[in-house]
């Protein structure tokens, strides 16, 4: 059932048995669950059914250090949250990213690969992926074309590491019709989460204050609660909500907030392909990652470079994810540009201003976003592409100096804006320039290819533009010990009996492969783990 809270008068009571607040990857999905396991569901969603400019200036806020972009489209404030601007990048994080890696601070995971591995089997089904199955040996001979090839990559450190792409990446879309005609979920539009109430001492929440940027104000109830806002939005909410604790709820060790972590991204080097691999797709992830070449088995897929866990604990490195980035024909150009901006306001609204259209004018006489589209219409031809280069994405490291707080200033409904604190940190780039060297080294004796522009001059440059990736992780971090964490392995907040959070806000560590199926896999496990709560005790019959 979808309601819009404009509908409802102010003072409107809201009860359910579990109120999740997020419409995004992790909230619909555990609404999903919790429906079928018999449970009445609230499903709050800040914004509407599209994207709304309102209630996008709704998210941003500042930042200090080095340059972050709260840009409207890096945070989908509408049905299918993040979603709706994700790729469809799938791969779950490595068995070596759960682990305590000696060489890099505060990381480890209270839970392991074995523990969410039948959670990232489910997701298949959520996020619409082919089958189960990453390795490199079965897509290789799935697809069988003579534009996928992959590298030899034997005795080099480095190996292929292949992901899936979601049909339907958009999955407020995807999972619409289901949601809102199942009567366990009642979805609430338009619904701002302004304040959690909580009881005096702070353990137990009480209720939810939401607001509409129409001035009504509603009030929701819940044996039990899930934040799944975001990785910078949890931790505003719970900091912005101190009216019984001022430094905010769950937050009694100054941890809400801290080890905010991102994917440090850049693009380096000038790659010449050898023969054999000039129109090989499998390792641009750019513009070949939905090409019916690189699909089977309903799915399409693209690889990695990726260095072996052994080198990387030799060389004390962080995780990192390599890929060839091609430039098109006409490709950064104000043309292009233009033609990009025109696409994301009628992807996002639907509608188009008087401005869009005189700069639809400009882009129809521009001849350089002519060779720019035509070079897309060209799919297996390598001459649309002007040149190929390195993206590199790493890990970034747990810090507690890179971190949310809340800035003096205040939005349309008087929440304190997030501040960001942030910076790529010295292990980071190292991990950036190392990976670098060791790929450029390994696809040479590969024969694979020939690299250059790794000079000191290129990363400068490099590393002066945008380096993150938007995957805002880490903010309420998981841990057993209150004293090093927000939440528990159950995603609970540590002191709080009913409130839950889910999202990449609770990853320890980020590894370096993208965060959704991640975010989608323990959204499932907390699911379950709310429906066993509430499941009858079987007491086993006494021995006769």
């Amino acid at each position: 059932m979808l309601d819009d809270a404009n509908s409802l008068s102010s003072g409107t009571q809201l009860r359910s048995e579990v109120c999740v607040v997020g419409a995004g990857v992790a909230g619909i999905a555990i609404a999903r669950e919790l429906a079928k396991a018999g449970q009445q569901v609230l499903l709050v969603e800040s914004g509407d059914l599209k994207r709304s400019a309102a209630t996008d200036a709704l998210s941003m806020g500042s930042s200090a250090g080095d340059r972050y972009e709260f840009a409207h489209y890096h945070r989908s404030r509408f049905f299918g949250g993040s979603s709706n601007c994700w790729a469809g990048y799938c791969r779950p994080l490595e068995p070596e990213d759960f682990a305590v890696r000696p060489w890099i601070p505060n990381s480890g995971w209270p839970i392991g690969y074995a523990d969410l591995l039948p959670y990232y089997q489910r997701t298949h089904e959520y996020l619409g992926l082919g089958p189960w199955d990453y390795s490199s040996e079965f897509w290789e001979t799935s697809i069988q074309h003579p534009q996928v090839r992959r590298a030899p990559l034997d005795e080099t450190g480095l190996r292929d590491s292949f992901n899936q792409f979601a049909y339907e990446p958009k999955l407020g879309v995807h999972h619409r019709s289901e949601v809102a005609s199942n009567p366990r979920v009642q979805v609430l539009l338009n619904a701002n989460l302004t304040e959690i109430e909580t009881t005096p001492d702070g353990g137990q929440v009480t209720g939810l204050v939401l607001r509409t940027l129409s001035g009504r104000q509603v009030r929701a109830q819940a044996r039990r609660y899930v934040l799944a806002t975001g990785g910078i939005e949890n931790a505003r909410l719970l900091l912005a909500s101190a009216r019984t604790r001022p430094e905010g709820i769950g937050n009694r060790n100054d941890l809400v907030g801290r080890y905010f972590m991102d994917h440090p991204r850049v693009i380096v080097g000038r790659v010449s392909l050898r023969d054999g691999y000039r129109h090989n797709l499998l390792y641009d992830v750019r513009h070949q990652n939905r090409s019916s070449i690189v699909a089977a088995h309903g799915t399409s897929v693209a690889a990695a470079f990726v260095l072996s866990p052994e080198v990387l604990a030799r060389e004390e490195l962080l995780s990192a994810r390599t890929s060839f980035w091609t430039n098109l024909v006409g490709e950064g150009t104000q043309g292009q540009e233009a033609l990009a901006r025109f696409y994301r306001v009628r992807r996002d609204t639907r509608s188009v201003s008087r401005a869009d259209l005189r700069e639809l004018s400009q882009i129809l006489r521009s001849t350089e976003a002519a060779a720019f589209a035509g070079s897309r219409l060209i799919p297996t031809s390598r001459r649309r592409v002007r040149e190929t280069r390195l993206e590199i994405v790493a890990e970034q490291a747990p810090d507690p100096r890179n971190r949310v707080t809340l800035s003096a200033v205040r939005d349309a409904l008087g929440v304190p804006r997030a501040h960001v604190d942030w910076e790529v940190s010295e292990a980071a780039e190292r991990t950036l320039r190392r990976t670098a060297a060791l790929v450029a080294e390994a696809l040479a004796r590969a024969g694979v290819a020939d690299i250059d522009g790794l000079e000191e001059s290129d990363w400068t440059r490099a590393l002066s533009g945008t380096v993150h990736h938007v995957h805002h992780m880490g903010t309420t971090r998981m841990h057993e010990s209150p004293e090093l964490g927000v939440v528990d392995r159950d995603c609970r907040v540590h002191g709080v009996q009913n409130l839950f959070i889910a999202g990449s806000s609770v990853f320890p560590t980020g590894g370096s492969n993208f965060p959704t199926m991640t975010i989608a896999a323990l959204a499932l496990r907390l699911a379950d783990h709310l429906a066993r709560l509430d499941a009858p005790v079987v007491v086993p019959a006494p021995n006769a």
